[in-house]
């Protein structure tokens, strides 16, 4: 099934869902009520039942901004990876400075995708670096890029808390999250995200990880002309 396809049959499924929660949700004027009670006076299925239309309604709209992917129209343009970047880091600067951790970044060859995209999917994968960083240890993220055969490789590369081998190759599943640990937040829908935008840029993504040593992300995207031809900007 390609791209459209799959979206299309994930919205479907995932209004649907939104229907059946509909109807089944207390009405709104019932649920105020509820929420003025003091917690020891609501009996605790009413809470469960409550609790769990709050998470069925945020999965809903989690799975629409996947499904969306696929009707959103790409817009291909060169891509100056470099400044990219710098605008990336910028918006991460404050939990950068608070973790203590460092992005290294050299000369990155441009690309031709739609910019808003590959602007998402980096801004995805640095701040899931911040997010998944290793306990104890400085965080160290290494985004570097060269062309092949039309193609540019771009690697991120992390040292943060690494993935388990049984476990990796379902990071690309909606919903499914690594890092269960408590207090970790998150949807489980950024690298789905990631890999349907990837390949309808007309790229590909993959990932390898050493459990609590870290993991790399290696992303090709078509280069711009000018690097195609084998001229210098």
């Amino acid at each position: 099934m390609n791209i459209q396809g799959f979206s299309q049959n994930l919205e479907r499924y995932a209004k649907e869902l939104s229907t059946l929660l509909t109807r089944t949700a207390l009405p709104p004027e019932t649920k105020e009520e509820l929420e003025k009670l003091s917690g020891d006076r609501i009996p605790g299925a009413l809470k469960f039942v409550l609790e769990s239309s709050r998470k069925m309604d945020g999965l809903i709209t989690a799975l629409l901004k996947v499904s969306r992917i696929g009707r959103v129209e790409m817009k291909p343009e060169t891509v100056e990876m470099n400044g990219l970047i710098k605008r990336i880091l910028a918006s991460l600067r404050f939990q950068l400075e608070t973790t203590g951790g460092e992005v290294r970044c050299g000369e990155l060859p441009p690309c031709t995708a739609d910019q808003a995209a590959v602007s998402q999917l980096f801004s995805n994968l640095l701040d899931n670096a911040v997010k998944y960083r290793q306990a104890g240890r400085a965080l160290v993220v290494t985004v570097s890029g060269e062309v092949k055969g039309g193609m540019v490789l771009y690697t991120v590369a992390d040292n943060g808390s690494g993935i388990e081998e049984p476990e990796l190759h379902r990071i690309w599943n909606v919903f499914y999250q690594a890092d269960r640990r408590p207090g970790r937040k998150g949807e489980g829908i950024g690298l789905p995200m990631v890999r349907r935008i990837t390949e309808k840029n007309g790229g590909g993504i993959r990932a390898e990880s050493k459990y609590g040593e870290g993991t790399t992300f290696y992303l090709e995207l078509p280069a711009a002309e000018e690097k195609k031809n084998g001229k210098q900007q």
